[in-house]
């Protein structure tokens, strides 16, 4: 990507001459050194002294004139139309000017009779005249002197309207014909070299004729001669230096000679109609910047051979829509391909060693994407197996919406610190990525705990993750739409450049936690006027922090008791007004549980603080919420109550000022501080049948509880109330009048009896049970002969029993009988065998809606049985 940068020393007066008609009369008038003004400056040192120089350009009527605080330019030198006048001269009429005009350079020069008003050396064996119509001739044999962009030619440049070099003549000078004002010129075959900036900025320039013996042209021989419109190459030339037709925006066509090998930086530089390009077969490497900006260039062809394409060489080659990689090519430039609007793919002939293709992006074989296609538009996501995304390799993509890193990719590389796929919209992460991870579109490291880059494309707010500790280098650099950022207190660092060019942002607060700001962290935030403070002194004093707020202007909010007495030693660069207002960073210093349902919130007052505003969280992670604002910095507690017995639950509190306006400043959060209300939640250990028409439920005890509360729930139904239990010591309650079998779930929930009303714990889990006829018990199993007689205890409620028996410890139960009457208390078992041992046992059963609910077996007894 080139830049050119003009500075402008004083003003600058331009004038270009005007082609005399043969037999004008001409007024030669000496303008004085301090009449004059220095010329347009590239980059000039220390040393350059221009105040003597003839290199000025002048004209009586009329001046072209540039201050250096107008000029801006910083992509292309543009310059003004030339400003040709007529001189209103006696004698000379309109139709000879057009007879004039209509002749070549040569013929016009050769015509020139006029007096001779200059000549000297130009060489060891070169000589030059200039005539008082402005022709030049440079005669002799061998080269012309060298000049620079600042030395004197020994000539009135502003008079030189015309230029005859003669044969012999083997070079032409650097800088000898530098902003000349001719229109055309041809080249005798004695000339073998070019000099650099030989013809440079010659604006008027429209065609040349190169001898077929050229062998160099030097470094921008040609610029900004923005009306060539074409120019042939002699077949000897071997290279094409640097910037040699940079800025020729007229140039339509060039035909590359055969035997050449490499095309220098620059070259062809904004040569915006240029729609045609074929690379010979013998060219080697292609230079940076080559053929940037060529706007219009649709056919390009690279041929076998090439084997290098440096950075930019083909940057912003909007109407280029494919490209096609040569297998000879070992070594292209991040950039060499970026910005190209319409591209939409780069491919790599087959057997290729160094780059591959994949769906028209370009890779390298070590799986890293150098190049995306700025041609593409919606998703894009790199491919699976790509461990390096190259730190240009979105450049120029800005119709993407998002860009997602595959599983693989472990380094994504920065260019100055800018990772290039941020002017999309949003950036996505695999989940199974183990280095990169994304919330909201946003770029993280995998643990969340470094933002790595927000989409430029970012507007309004943005609120930074909890778990943020550092804000990376250039992470929001040029979100130049965002209004707010909310840096939250557990941020450490905040990275070199982290902000810049924010410009949209107005007001910046630094939390506590914040121990580094690194240098120009917000760097050209021309709109932020408010910058807030809660912590301690995070700048550093190592010459670094004269950029950190570099050009904004703003009222910047602190607590001298925690930053610090030594203010003026930083921000220097910045024009930033103190003040001694920020409230110190409050402190909870317990959490005290109230009854069931509340807790206590204490703190110690603070400085500066007219008021505080409590928050409170219910689980890590979750959002806080706003608990309420007390009035008066004297307040140092607060009770919160509504809240869920034994639940914890972390406060966190602030101090605020109120300015002049009426606007609260805030001062830092708290730390969190973590308590739950005393009562714990109740717990049912069991519930157990109690008789056939009766539960009991029983539970743990509850400490510092005053008393209970019991509910039930039938299936199918709403909880009902039970009974309160007003001792705190009760461990369970009988639940009469219950249907024998139906299931019933029991709830519990223990109180506090706080300033007479009762504070509730939280509701148990709820816990099942059912009431069955008790336990039936057998008294006596008598032996008789082949029989046995059973004798047990009335089971209340029963309406029936049901006997069995076993004739072994680990036997079968056998049915015997069942007794539907449920006042019955024996039972003679007749026809058993003698010799054998029998086991009874036993269930009582009461009947509901025809359906037996029983009992639990009897313990069993064993009868004997004699012979």
């Amino acid at each position: 990507m080139k830049k050119r940068k003009i500075v402008l020393a004083g003003l600058l007066t331009v004038s270009l001459a005007v082609p005399m008609p043969v037999g004008a009369a001409v007024e030669v008038t000496e303008k004085s050194e301090a009449e004059t003004s220095a010329p347009c400056e590239e980059e000039t040192s220390e040393e350059d002294d221009i105040s003597g120089s003839e290199e000025i350009f002048t004209e009586e009527e009329g001046a072209f004139q540039e201050s250096a605080e107008d000029s801006d330019e910083t992509e292309e030198r543009e310059y003004p139309e030339e400003n040709i006048q007529k001189e209103e001269l006696s004698g000379e009429s309109e139709s000879e000017e057009t007879t004039e005009e209509s002749l070549t350079a040569a013929e016009q020069g050769a015509e020139d009779t006029s007096e001779i008003i200059g000549e000297g050396t130009c060489g060891e064996n070169v000589t030059w005249t200039l005539t008082q119509k402005g022709t030049l001739t440079l005669s002799g044999t061998g080269p012309m002197e060298d000049f620079s962009r600042w030395t004197s030619r020994p000539w009135d440049r502003e008079r030189v309207n015309w230029v005859i070099i003669e044969p012999g003549v083997t070079s032409i000078g650097d800088y000898s014909l530098f902003y000349a004002n001719i229109k055309e010129i041809s080249i005798p075959e004695s000339v073998t070299r070019i000099g650099e900036e030989a013809f440079g900025s010659c604006h008027r320039l429209e065609s040349i004729e190169l001898p077929s013996g050229l062998t160099e042209i030097g470094n921008g021989a040609f610029s900004e001669c923005n009306r060539l419109e074409s120019i042939e190459l002699p077949s000897g030339l071997t290279e094409i230096k640097n910037d040699v037709f940079s800025g020729c925006d007229s140039l339509e066509s060039i035909e590359l000679p055969p035997g050449l090998t490499e095309i220098g930086n620059d070259v062809f530089y904004s040569c915006n109609l240029l729609d045609n390009v074929v690379i010979p077969e013998s060219v080697t490497r292609i230079g940076d910047g080559a053929f940037e900006s060529c706007k219009n260039l649709r056919n390009l062809t690279l041929q076998e051979g090439l084997t290098e394409i440096e950075d930019s060489a083909f940057e912003g080659c909007d109407s280029l829509e494919e490209i096609v990689l040569p297998f000879t090519v070992s070594r292209v430039g991040d950039t060499a391909f970026s910005r190209c609007d319409n591209l939409l793919s780069i491919q790599v002939a087959e057997g290729n060693q160094s780059y591959y293709s994949l769906d028209g992006a370009l890779f390298s074989q070590d799986r890293r994407l150098v190049t995306c296609p700025a041609g593409k538009a919606g998703d894009y996501e790199v491919p699976e197996g790509t461990v390096t995304v190259g730190g240009r390799a979105f450049y120029g993509c800005n119709k993407l919406e998002a860009v997602v890193l595959s599983s693989a990719v472990k380094d994504v590389e920065q260019y100055w610190g800018y990772m290039s796929f941020r002017s999309a919209a949003r950036i996505e992460v695999s989940e199974e990525n183990p280095y990169y991870s994304s919330l909201d579109g946003v770029l993280f490291d995998k643990e969340k705990t470094e933002l790595v880059a927000c989409p430029t494309g970012r507007t309004g707010t943005y609120v930074i993750p909890d778990s943020v500790k550092v804000i990376g280098l250039y992470a929001f650099e040029e979100c130049e739409d965002l209004t707010e950022v909310t840096i939250p207190n557990g941020v450490e660092v905040i990275g070199g450049r982290a902000f810049e060019g924010c410009k949209k942002l107005k007001e910046v607060s630094i939390p506590a936690s914040v121990k580094h700001i690194r240098s120009g962290a917000f760097y050209d935030c021309t709109r932020l006027k408010k910058i807030v403070f809660y912590g301690e002194n995070p700048i550093p004093n190592d010459g670094s922090e004269l950029e950190i707020f570099q050009y904004v202007v703003a009222d910047a909010y602190y607590c001298k008791e925690i930053w610090g007495e030594e203010m003026d030693q930083h921000y220097q660069a910045a024009t930033l007004t103190f003040h001694d207002c920020v409230p110190c960073p409050s402190e909870i210093s317990q959490v005290k549980g109230l009854g069931y349902n509340a807790v206590e919130i204490s703190w110690e007052p603070v400085n500066n603080a007219e008021g505080y505003r409590l928050y409170y969280q219910e689980e890590s992670g979750e959002p806080w919420k706003y608990i309420t604002q007390l009035s008066g910095g004297e307040n140092t507690s607060y009770v919160h109550t509504g809240l869920q017995s034994g639940k914890e639950y972390t406060y966190y509190l602030r101090a605020y000022h109120s300015l002049d306006d009426g606007e609260k400043l805030f001062g830092a959060y708290s730390a969190g501080k973590t308590g739950k209300t005393e009562a714990s939640r109740a717990k049912i250990n069991k519930v157990q049948s109690w008789g056939y028409n009766a539960l009991k439920i029983s539970w743990d005890a509850l400490e510092s509880a005053d008393g209970y509360r019991l509910y039930y729930q039938e299936p199918g139904s709403a909880w009902k109330y039970v009974t309160q239990i007003a001792d705190g010591d009760a461990t369970s309650y009988v639940h009469t009048g219950r249907t024998t079998g139906k299931t019933y779930t029991y709830y519990v929930r223990g109180y506090r009896n706080v300033d007479g009303q009762k504070a509730f714990g939280s509701y148990s889990a709820g816990k099942s049970g059912k009431s069955l006829p008790r336990q039936a018990k057998i008294t006596k199993a008598r032996e008789g002969k082949n029989q046995a007689t059973l004798s047990w205890d009335k089971v209340n409620g029963a309406s029936g029993y049901r006997i069995y028996y076993k004739n072994s410890e680990n036997g079968k139960w056998h049915y015997v009988t069942q007794i539907g009457k449920g006042s019955t208390t024996s039972y003679t078992h007749k026809g058993i065998k003698e010799g054998k041992d029998y086991y009874y046992t036993m269930r009582a059963y009461r009947t509901v809606n025809g359906k037996k609910v029983f009992g639990a077996y009897a313990k069993w007894r064993q009868a004997g049985v004699t012979a």
